[in-house]
């Protein structure tokens, strides 16, 4: 059964990275105290822009939602239960949440990304990447997997390694760091050692006539990173975010489109500047080029400019583990914030019944970037091409040849 929305409406704040007020009034009450707050906020002169926005949770909860994605084809939010191994797609139009399981598979399932133009799933599950065609179904029907396909497996030789967080890019390339996600790699963390090792994957898919769908893999980041998650391109295509979730930091570095190639790593914003809880996780961007962060133990999302390092907007979400935000709607204006409830008890879990459901915030004045589908390269074309390009290089040289004779 369809869980009734939460809605709570709120007033974030910005404060300089100080404060951020929250308030959960309505009507009069809410506008007078909206109104001396802004007062107070331009006498003092410590306060940034004022947001007035609405919170809804709009799924049932999963154990861990994660990594949503605004499929502009069917307008809808592809998302997943890393823990309880489906893949959802939520209907904003209709309510309705449908699912696919993958549960007779080993390892997490994150993330899922659909394939350009058709009705295909790219399904991160433990290290390998699947090819996935779905038939979502008519309304009200149940959702079932036609065709599952494992292509690619990263990093056999880290066994307690796994997926996290993915996207891709504007040429349709996949990009998925991994973390070690092992009973020792979790003492490790505790003990604050270096010796786990996350990587960036970037996935080139390709489709030949015969042979059908192949990837190329290349890892793309090798050193340095712990636990990489959450990342976003730059509406030029020419930065490109990334966080580490255990070093509390979103990095940025240069980025190549045509190549698909990343360098120069700096620091964009560091969650111990701020003092901000938790750590940085899921994160996508506006066309303001300002990054929100889900900040899992940490409760909320947060609004940075990344050009300065400033923390500009908070935004309180009543769950302790707030997992990821993705722009969607029709307009873009639309923020999704997954969240869990993975490994809470039961007194937790009455504080926080929402937790493992999927948000939607609007009212944030503005919007986001659009979500870019993986695509497929065709070698067919290519092939043609390189025939036609045969063809008529032999037919120029047959001319010249017939000339000189003449």
């Amino acid at each position: 059964m369809q869980r009734s929305p939460l809605v709570i409406h709120s007033v974030g704040v910005h404060a300089s990275g100080r404060n951020t007020q929250h308030f959960t009034m309505a009507g009069q009450r809410s506008g007078i105290v909206l109104a001396a707050v802004a007062a107070l906020s331009a006498l003092c002169g410590l306060w940034g822009s004022v947001a007035s926005y609405e919170i809804k949770a709009v799924t049932r909860p999963v154990i861990m939602s994660e990594s949503p994605f605004w499929d502009d084809e069917s307008s809808t939010v592809i998302f997943v239960d890393v823990i309880g191994k489906e893949v959802l797609r939520y209907d904003p139009s209709s309510g309705e949440l449908k699912s696919i399981s993958f549960k007779n598979q080993t390892g997490r399932v994150t993330p899922a990304v659909p394939v350009r133009g058709s009705s295909q799933l790219l399904v991160g599950v433990g290290r390998v990447v699947h090819l996935v065609d779905v038939d979502w179904g008519a309304a009200g029907a149940a959702a079932a997997i036609r065709k599952d396909e494992p292509l690619v497996e990263v990093e056999a030789k880290m066994p307690g390694n796994r997926f996290n967080d993915g996207k891709a890019d504007k040429e349709g390339r996949l990009w998925i760091g991994t973390m070690d996600d092992s009973r020792t790699s979790r003492r490790r963390r505790r003990r604050r050692s270096d010796t786990n090792k996350g990587e960036l994957f970037r996935f080139d898919l390709h489709r030949h006539p015969e042979k059908g769908y192949y990837i190329n893999t290349t890892c793309a980041v090798n050193d340095g990173l712990v636990i990489p998650n959450g990342m976003a391109w730059t509406r030029d295509n020419k930065g490109f975010y990334l966080a580490d979730s255990e070093k509390s930091v979103v990095y940025r570095f240069d980025y190549s489109n045509k190549e698909g190639r990343i360098s120069n790593r700096t620091v964009a914003f560091n969650f111990s500047d701020y003092g901000v809880p938790g750590a940085p996780d899921g994160l996508t961007m506006d066309v303001d080029g300002n990054l929100w962060i889900a900040c899992v133990h940490g409760g909320r999302v947060i609004k940075v400019d990344p050009h300065t390092g400033k923390l500009l907007l908070t935004i309180k979400m009543g769950v302790t583990n707030v997992s990821a935000a993705e722009w969607g709607g029709a307009n873009r204006d639309v923020l999704y914030v997954t969240s869990a409830k993975y490994q809470m008890d039961d007194k937790q879990l009455a504080d926080e019944p929402n937790a493992g459901c999927m948000f939607a915030i609007t009212g944030l004045g503005t919007r986001g970037l659009p979500n870019m589908p993986f695509a497929a390269t065709s070698r067919s074309w290519a092939m043609r091409l390189s025939a036609s390009w045969s063809l008529l290089s032999l037919t120029l040289f047959l001319s010249v040849f017939a000339a000189l004779l003449h």
